[in-house]
């Protein structure tokens, strides 16, 4: 009895074995499926249902420095242009009068910066005056403090007034 239980173990083990072999093998890649048919000129589309979104290899964002009204667009959606050539024309009228006014705005300032000279150099001169004719005792300190703080002022107002002018350039740069 022995030996009867000895061999259906075995035929159990091999019947077994074969089994695992098969089942590994059916597990492995399948094989990829190969469409053929005869030559011929044929369209051929292959299309693919999946969600997400479809980026450009290279996108390219155009945008202006300057808002205006377009006058000519040389392109049209989708023509392939080249570096350097003109895609659109805006107005420029709004764009030369503001260089015009910040022009204007640059000359005002620049004039008030050379009447601020002149009443600064007019002032350092009453004030010297004044000085010396404290140092004399021929005139009070309150008219000696009078003119020291008229220069001071003036002295400020010249100094805002080159600001201006610097403003104005930078102003008449950004117009341009």
């Amino acid at each position: 009895m022995k030996k009867k239980i000895l061999w259906i173990g075995a035929a159990i083990l091999v019947v077994g074995l074969a089994g695992g072999v098969v089942a590994m093998k059916s597990r492995g890649p399948k094989a990829v499926e190969v469409q053929s048919g005869k030559v011929a000129r044929k369209k051929i589309v292959h299309k693919v249902t999946a969600t997400g979104k479809i980026q450009p290899r290279t996108q390219v964002k155009i945008s202006a420095d300057v808002g205006a009204k377009i006058k000519k667009l040389a392109v049209v959606e989708g023509q392939w242009v080249e570096k350097g050539a003109l895609l659109v024309e805006l107005d420029r009228e709004r764009f030369l009068a503001s260089v015009e006014s910040a022009e204007a705005n640059l000359r005002s300032a620049q004039a008030n910066a050379t009447l601020a000279s002149r009443n600064m150099e007019r002032s350092q001169k009453d004030f010297e005056r004044s000085k010396e004719l404290l140092a004399r005792g021929l005139e009070s300190q309150s008219a000696f403090d009078t003119r020291k703080a008229e220069h001071q002022v003036d002295a400020s107002r010249h100094d805002s007034a080159v600001e201006q002018v610097a403003q104005a350039r930078a102003a008449l740069k950004q117009a341009r």
